[in-house]
């Protein structure tokens, strides 16, 4: 950012241009004929007593406005001066600013502006870039370079300083009393400006870093593109008072829009106009830094802004390498410094890398999703054509119109016995029977004649061992663009397959009864048996504790009256009786899971919370299958987080008519293709030996036995959430239950 270094020569001429400048010599001239004058002593000591003890600041990390307030009047003892100044002069004005300063007749001048005129010397320091020494002056030559200042004065010396070879800070310090300065006074004096220069640099330095990093890590937890703006604003706003601030971002070819505006320019959001013409184009295109001043400066950026607040406006491209995202206007009340203006475009470049990858983060995820999209329909188009032709269980047979085969799916190969190779180019009717030949032959050239469509029930083949195999066939025509008939398809099902199939299923039906019940009972009879074995443990691992083991005979009494109930359930799990149904409190149901399954939510170190509202009405159900529901979905649950998690049951009432159940777990999740039949009997994705599939199955068949609803949202890698929702009968005598769990409850 070289905005400052190009401004400041110019008005640094402009400010000299003074008749006597001959008044006004280099260190090195005025100084060489000093160099036999032996130093005072007391001053030196002073000095080197005062450079000790900034040394000492600079280690404790004092601020630099301490220091400021502090070094000025130990300059002016240490040097035996009246006035001392330290100055910056302001990026692209002719004008200083005063960080600190003291003068015997104005007093303090801190944080004050004024001409860069009025003060030559340290004009012509910043101009030559090396400290410029002023001895007795005429009162008129005084007059001119040190306006403010008594007509007393009777030597100065101005000490510059800066960075990359364009100074802009100044320490000037005049005496009424002194004839001249010393090389010693000189040294002592660039000491003291460099030391101040390290400590602002230092400090510069931290502030940029800390900005920087703010402005990233705010940046990297933006959810989107459209938060940037508002965090980019808000880091330079806590940088500098502003008066306002605005982004604006390039879009389609010659057009640039407001993404956020604030200050004067709130009501700018959104707007778009022609970057061509103004200065944010200009600044866009070229990638110069714009600055100006509101009441002297032409400004074209407006767009229903009022610059009646702003003193400065400056415009920052946001660039990256050589391409250019936007720019980033700033509005201040005050003056800029040189230390603001480059914060603020440290910043503009950490946003110019952010918004520049999310740009490319959007068309990247855009063209990916895009690709995918497309790639997803040809591959679906893909699959559903080799659906047809290779996977199909069936025979599928492509042939021209002389009856050659041309394709030969795997479905031909496995039944005929005859590799693709081998059969493409020979006729259809050479693989029937020869008794059968002149059969097919005579109704492919039906087929062909008109009217395109044919089937026979049974046609054998004969397949590579010599043997017969009763094939029934299905013709469709081929058909090109034009509508032209070009072959034939061939679709012939095996009847060997279907024949013992359906020998197979009349036994298959009569065992389907005996295996769901002997796998649900397998199943659920694994639950309270776990219980009773783990109950069991505790209590011979506690012997000598009567009430623990008591209330482990009290689980084991419990689970094998639930194994009891299990049984009696499975056996009326088709339809359960009428008889079996009763007014049943949903939380004391869940209270009496809670009680079997403890054991095992401790054992997998579960954080277990419920909220159960006590003011739901009760039910008609069966409270036996209702727990069971209620135990499948809370083991797996469990089985879903094996290194341990959160599990929440909850309960309330969702309206005037239905009570919602909700079982939530930070566990593994499922798919969306699992998804589709995790209530499908016997579908389980867990190993033969740890799952027979039922547990869903059968929780969805006792819901619904309610009159209720199961229903499943998974997110894989997040977890699950099993709701059910029950309907409410009109029962009013019943008691509501006990209300001490309507608070979240850590097991």
């Amino acid at each position: 950012m070289q905005l400052h270094a190009r401004l400041t020569a110019t008005s640094v001429d402009e400010a000299i241009a003074d008749p006597d400048h001959a008044h006004f010599q280099t260190v090195e001239s005025t100084l060489s004929m000093r160099r036999r004058a032996q130093p005072h002593v007391a001053r030196r000591g002073r000095q080197q007593t005062l450079l000790a003890e900034l040394g000492r600041r600079m280690a404790a990390h004092d601020s630099s406005a301490e220091l400021m307030d502090w070094i000025v009047p130990q300059i002016i003892r240490a040097c035996n001066a009246d006035m001392c100044r330290i100055a910056e002069l302001l990026p692209g004005e002719t004008n200083l600013l005063r960080c600190a300063g003291a003068d015997w007749i104005i007093g303090d001048q801190t944080r004050s502006v004024v001409p860069l005129s009025a003060d030559t010397l340290a004009a012509r320091a910043l101009r030559a870039g090396q400290p410029i020494i002023c001895d007795t002056l005429t009162s008129t030559a005084r007059a001119e370079w040190l306006a403010l200042a008594s007509s007393t004065a009777r030597s100065g010396v101005s000490i510059p300083n800066g960075v990359h070879g364009h100074p802009f800070r100044v320490l000037s310090v005049y005496s009424a009393k002194r004839r001249a300065f010393t090389l010693m006074d000189v040294r002592f004096l660039q000491s003291v400006a460099d030391m101040l220069a390290g400590i602002a640099r230092q400090q510069l330095y931290q502030r940029e870093i800390d900005s920087i990093v703010g402005l990233s890590r705010a940046l990297r937890s933006a959810a989107t593109r459209a938060e940037m703006p508002s965090i980019i604003l808000a880091q330079v706003r806590s940088l500098m008072t502003c008066a306002g601030g605005a982004i604006l971002l390039s879009r389609a070819a010659n057009t640039m829009t407001v993404a956020l505006g604030d200050g004067i320019w709130a009501k700018t959001t959104g707007t778009t106009f022609d970057d061509r013409v103004g200065t944010s184009g200009q600044v866009l295109r070229s990638g110069t830094p714009f600055l100006g001043y509101a009441q002297s400066s032409h400004i074209d950026f407006v767009l229903n802004g009022s610059l009646d607040r702003a003193h400065v406006v400056i415009c920052i491209p946001l660039m990256l390498d050589s391409s250019a995202v936007g720019v980033l206007w700033v509005a201040s009340p005050s003056v800029i410094a040189h230390d603001e203006l480059h914060l603020i475009s440290g910043i503009a470049d950490i946003a110019a890398s952010a918004l520049y990858r999310a740009d490319l983060s959007e068309q990247t995820t855009r063209l990916f999703r895009e690709h995918q999209q497309l790639s997803e329909e040809l591959r679906r188009a893909e699959r559903h054509l080799a659906g047809i032709v290779e996977s199909a269980s069936d025979l599928v047979i492509s042939a021209d119109v002389n009856a050659r085969i041309i394709t030969w799916n795997r479905a031909a190969e496995r039944i005929s016995g005859f590799g693709r190779e081998q059969a493409i180019g020979r006729r259809l009717s050479d693989y029937c029977p020869p008794s059968d030949r002149a059969v097919m032959d005579g109704l492919l050239r039906q087929f062909f004649s008109g009217p395109h469509t044919g089937q026979i029930d049974e046609l054998p083949l004969v397949d590579a061992d010599g043997q017969t195999i009763p094939i029934s066939w299905r013709f469709s025509p081929l058909q090109n663009d034009m509508g032209e008939i070009t072959g034939i398809v061939a679709v012939g099902r095996d009847l060997i397959e279907q024949r013992r199939l359906e020998s197979q299923l009349f036994q298959a039906a009569k065992m389907t009864s005996m295996g769901i019940m002997a796998s649900g009972i397998g199943h659920e009879l694994r639950n309270p048996l776990g219980i009773i074995s783990a109950s069991a443990q505790l209590a011979q691992d506690h012997l000598g504790n009567p009430e623990l083991v008591g209330t482990c005979l009290t689980r084991i009494h419990s689970a094998t009256r639930r194994a009891a109930l299990i049984i009696d359930s499975l056996l009326t799990f088709a339809q359960p009786g009428r008889e079996a149904r009763q007014a049943v409190q949903v939380n004391e149901v869940l209270i009496a899971t809670f009680t079997l399954l403890e054991y095992q939510i401790q054992q997998r170190q579960i954080v277990f919370t419920t909220v159960l509202d006590p003011l739901i009405p009760p039910i008609i159900g069966n409270p036996a299958l209702l727990q069971q529901v209620f135990t499948n979905l809370i083991l797996n649950a469990c089985q879903a987080m094996p290194d341990g998690g959160a599990l929440a049951v909850t309960s309330r009432l969702s309206d005037a008519s239905t009570i919602e159940i909700s079982v939530r777990d930070e566990g593994c999740g499922i798919s969306a293709d699992v998804l589709a039949h995790i209530f499908d009997p016997f579908f389980t994705t867990r190993p033969v030996s740890q799952g027979t599939g039922l547990g869903l199955a059968i929780s969805y068949s006792i819901v619904q036995q309610h009159g209720g609803q199961i229903e499943v949202y998974s997110q894989p890698g997040a977890g699950s959430s099993f709701t059910v929702r029950l309907p409410v009968t009109e029962i009013t005598h019943f008691s509501m239950g006990s209300n001490h769990h309507d608070q979240d409850t850590h097991y």
